[in-house]
């Protein structure tokens, strides 16, 4: 199953969540992603606090709740702060009905955060905006 229909089994409406994260890079071939992040506003998030839907704690006390390889929560931790469902929108892009942050957001948000396994996605993100062909990687890094 590809993310496509895995994010019409979250059963939610389109315009009620954005994926962010590397998400975008699974949906638009260049990498597969491991867990798939996705914003949601906070009334969205109130209709998921029921099973099979799990509530994990992250780091900073952060809770987010879980299904598979989903993890959704109501803001994204930025190099510069939290950024909610509306300030996402503003910078997205749209594939199959859903939204997805931009590829420039994701760049910017790789880059400002840096983690080691940030690297290889900035330079695949990096030839997929300049046009060159992307040597495409295996399977998807913890995230």
């Amino acid at each position: 199953m590809g993310l496509v229909e895995e994010l019409r089994g979250l059963e939610l409406p389109a315009d009620s969540f954005i994926v962010v994260g590397s998400g975008l890079l699974e949906v638009l071939g260049i990498r597969p992603a491991g867990d798939i992040d996705v914003i949601v506003a906070q009334s969205v998030l109130g209709l998921l606090e029921t099973p099979p839907w799990q509530v994990e704690e992250r780091a900073g006390g952060k809770q987010v709740l879980s299904r598979g390889r989903f993890e959704v929560s109501t803001s994204w931790s930025t190099p510069t702060g939290e950024a909610g469902l509306a300030e996402l929108r503003t910078d997205r892009l749209v594939v199959a009905g859903f939204q997805f942050i931009s590829m420039a957001r994701l760049l910017a948000w790789k880059t400002g955060m840096r983690r080691a396994k940030d690297l290889d996605d900035i330079k695949l993100i990096e030839s997929h905006l300049a046009g060159r062909p992307v040597q495409r990687l295996g399977p998807p890094t913890t995230e």
